[in-house]
């Protein structure tokens, strides 16, 4: 089963919704350059010290890794391990846009081997929100949020996302045509990839994040942390959740 989605469209808990109720193994982004490590077993993890953060991703000790499972960086390499397991049914994978170049024969090689997979392509009506969402991430490095249950094991509860957020904007956010030119060009990725994806895939479902049911017992929460959030350029901001709108052809 595979995912297309655009960062912050509730992908990640998606994916776990998904891999629960058909009993899949959860890859999440395997394709991420900063994925270290594949098990057909277990999916996939980070390599302790890797990163500045975890979210969801298991992080190990590199010394536990055996090389065999050692996961390379190349897009190809990684379809080629892929190719190798029994039945790819068997396995969930969230891709997002930046992770294949849409424009590169590895896309050829991707469309090729996924062709037959159940594929859902995530979509999210309010662009904008997704904007700031995106926005907020990148500026805090600060993703997922989990379940309270959670805490203690390096995982950020719910609480934690928001102080992150009020600690770094206390006043409100000030968006720029930059933060939004960067944006639209990864929407534009996602837009260009739904197309072919929508066109070469033989089993393809558009579903979107306001109307998905999410599992109270998911570690990965859908919350509505930005809906109080203010800007503080406010006529950017109209202009900015205009030109998304306009990009989308939303209704």
């Amino acid at each position: 089963m595979l995912i297309f989605s655009m960062p912050r469209s509730g992908s990640t808990a998606l994916a776990e919704k998904l891999a629960l109720e058909n009993n899949l193994i959860n890859c999440k982004e395997y394709f991420n350059r900063k994925l270290r490590g594949f098990h057909p077993e277990i999916g996939t993890w980070v390599i302790k010290g890797d990163l500045e953060y975890i979210n969801n991703f298991q992080k190990v000790e590199s010394h536990d890794i055996d090389p065999k499972y050692i996961l390379p960086t190349d897009v190809n390499e990684k379809i080629n391990i892929l190719k190798k397991l029994p039945n790819i049914d068997d396995y969930l994978i969230k891709v997002l846009p930046h992770h294949v170049s849409l424009i590169s024969d590895d896309f050829i090689n991707f469309i090729d081997f996924f062709k037959n997979t159940h594929t859902f392509i995530l979509d999210r009506k309010d662009t904008f929100r997704q904007f700031l969402s995106h926005f907020f991430a990148m500026l805090t490095n600060t993703y997922h949020s989990r379940d309270t249950s959670a805490e203690g094991n390096g995982i950020l509860t719910l609480p934690n996302l928001t102080e992150a957020y009020n600690n770094k904007f206390p006043n409100g956010v000030e968006v720029t045509q930059k933060d939004l030119d960067n944006f639209l060009n990864l929407y534009n990725q996602y837009l260009y990839g739904s197309l072919i994806i929508q066109k070469k895939f033989k089993n393809v479902e558009i579903i979107t994040y306001e109307n998905i049911h999410y599992q109270k017992t998911l570690h990965n929460k859908n919350i509505s942390l930005y809906k109080d959030i203010k800007c503080v350029n406010l006529d950017k901001s109209i202009i900015l959740n205009n030109s998304l709108h306009y990009l989308t052809k939303r209704k």
